[in-house]
């Protein structure tokens, strides 16, 4: 007899009966791996557009500034 003799051996049925054990399986990590990184370019893809809008006339406006900038570094 060893050590875990006295304790009962559980089925592993009764375990994720009583626990609820949920097991990821290959579509649930293609998922995840798929869906997360969508949702994060979506997001960014949001935040570019309505919180920094480039128009033609703000890149003119800028190409104005970093041409000013590089002038007055040398």
């Amino acid at each position: 007899m060893g050590k875990n003799a006295s304790q009962k051996m559980i089925e592993p049925e009764t375990i994720s009966s009583t626990i609820k054990v949920r097991k990821f399986g290959f579509r649930d990590i293609y998922a995840l791996a798929t869906i997360v990184p969508g949702v994060v370019y979506l997001l960014i893809f949001v935040v570019l557009i309505f919180l920094y809008p480039l128009t033609k006339q703000r890149m003119k406006q800028l190409t104005i500034d970093l041409t000013e900038q590089r002038k007055t570094r040398k």
